[in-house]
């Protein structure tokens, strides 16, 4: 858990089981396309990021006198299909989509005909609407409301489009009809064929459960929210928009969107999809535990909603915690928990709210990490680009290297190795790389204090990236923050 002085750790009613906090800080395209190319020490990287090379060498029986240019069998690319499509077909509203070695072909059913999805066994297939039947076909857009967030605080609500929000179809009596997601401009088209003169709705739901993402958005008590449009009866072409308000607990679609960036900026280096992970909050309401926070173990984050501190907006808080969930899931942490304020503590505390910090802001393409109350006005503001030279940002020189320190000197430092360089997207790399793999390398790395601390960090940044890359910390850590290090990294290079 993290909290501060104003709420100190023994009311919290989790005190007895370790969670990992925010109140330290979505360059969502910017991690697209990055690939690790690390040049590693050796050692077992945990987890496994692959089944070995299964390529085939082709036998070939070739004349001494004759030479003939034989393609390696790893570089013929055979045709492949998209993922989701079969040569059995798959509707995409009234097309179906079929695709075989390669090829894609579609068919478009006609007025008086719908998309029969395949069995497995058959193919999909046009087939004629019944007689006093009607295929209704039903778009719109889904807006939700957001504040926007900067140094000046939380500014007037706007209502943006809302991208990969589920939407369903229900009939009168609630049952599921049709499913679709948003594109990015928040438009979503469904098709059902309903009995003529039937009533319909449509509905929104902060939840994802498919190869790419997996998480909901849900009140203290596990329940989903929802946006649901008034009841219509049904026609061939019927358009019903979902405009949902700070009233209508706007906020969870809010945490739905900021969730979502947090994943498209991190799931393409991760070695596997990431588990389910369930996101609590309520307008108005203070958790459980007093205030934001990650529970290892259950995959889920609790997030103030008021009644006067606010986190639905705030996408570092957010973030931040989320940077927790990639740790516990894709990492490792050896954080005790507990209440951090920014001032030296427990090496491995501050190494993991520090890396949560970093995250958040990375994640969210600003050096800011801003915590604001309900009113709109700034509760924490930190800048890692700019992290002020007193003591509780500042190392010892004179102390050995598993003397305490602070979360900030941790995310400043962070801060600094990922937007050195020219290639800022080649600096983020690396800064995850540590994370992702020299800390889950088997046996685990570890100097300075026993568990995963920032001299792990300095260790592995250096292991995976040679020691040109030293120069950043010589001058931010060494110099310029005064923390003591060694650069005795040589024997945990396995």
């Amino acid at each position: 858990m993290q909290s501060d002085s104003r709420r100190p750790s023994r009311s919290d009613p989790f005190a007895n089981r370790p969670r990992l906090g925010r109140r330290r800080c979505s360059r969502s395209a910017a991690l697209l396309g990055v690939s690790f190319a690390l040049v590693a020490c050796g050692g077992v990287v945990r987890p496994a990021g692959g089944e070995g090379d299964s390529s085939v060498q082709a036998d070939v029986i070739a004349r001494t006198d004759v030479v003939r240019d034989v393609p390696n069998a790893r570089d013929v690319v055979a045709p492949s299909c998209p993922p989701g499509t079969t040569a059995l077909g798959t509707c995409q509203g009234q097309t179906i989509v079929r695709c075989a070695n390669g090829a894609i072909s579609m068919e478009v059913c006609a007025a008086d005909q719908r998309c029969e999805p395949s069995t497995g066994m058959s193919a999909a297939r046009c087939a004629t609407i019944p007689v006093g039947m009607v295929m209704a076909t039903v778009t719109g857009r889904v807006m939700y409301p957001r504040r926007p967030i900067s140094r000046m605080g939380l500014g007037a609500v706007e209502s943006l489009p809302l991208e990969g929000v589920t939407v369903v179809l229900l009939d009168a009596m609630g049952a599921t009809r049709a499913t679709t997601l948003t594109d990015p401009m928040g438009f979503y088209s469904l098709n059902a064929v309903f009995a003529e003169g039937a009533m319909a709705s449509v509905r929104a739901t902060p939840v994802r459960n498919d190869a790419t993402y997996r998480f909901s958005v849900e009140n203290f008590s596990g329940a989903a929210y929802a946006a649901t449009s008034p009841a219509f009866a049904v026609a061939p072409m019927v358009s019903r928009d979902i405009t949902i308000t700070e009233a209508t607990n706007g906020g969870a679609f809010a945490i739905f969107d900021t969730i979502r960036g947090g994943l498209d900026f991190v799931r393409r280096v991760l070695p596997m999809a990431a588990p389910t992970l369930r996101l609590r909050w309520e307008r108005g309401r203070t958790p459980p535990g007093g205030t934001s926070y990650f529970i290892p173990g259950r995959n889920q984050i609790f997030l103030l909603g008021g009644p006067q501190d606010v986190d639905e907006y705030d996408k570092p808080v957010i973030l931040h915690e989320f940077g927790h969930f990639v740790e516990a899931n894709f990492s490792r942490t050896s954080s005790p928990g507990g209440s951090h304020d920014g001032s030296p503590t427990d090496p491995r505390l501050a190494w993991g709210e520090g890396w949560g910090t970093w995250f958040g802001c990375a994640a969210n393409a600003s050096s800011d990490y801003i915590d604001t109350n309900i009113d709109g006005s700034i509760r924490n503001r930190t800048d890692l680009a700019n992290v002020a030279l007193v003591r509780n940002n500042m190392g010892d020189p004179m102390a050995p290297i598993t003397q305490n320190v602070g979360e900030y000197l941790v995310g400043g430092s962070l801060w600094a190795f990922s937007s050195a360089g020219m290639d800022r997207d080649a600096s983020l790399a690396k800064v995850l790389g540590v994370s992702l793999r020299y800390f889950t390398r088997t046996p685990t790395p570890n100097r300075g204090v026993a568990g995963i601390d920032f001299v792990d960090f300095l260790d592995g940044y250096l292991c995976l990236n040679g020691p040109m890359d030293r120069g950043v910390i010589d001058s931010y850590v060494v110099m310029q923050r005064g923390f003591p290090y060694d650069f005795n990294f040589a024997g945990v290079c396995r």
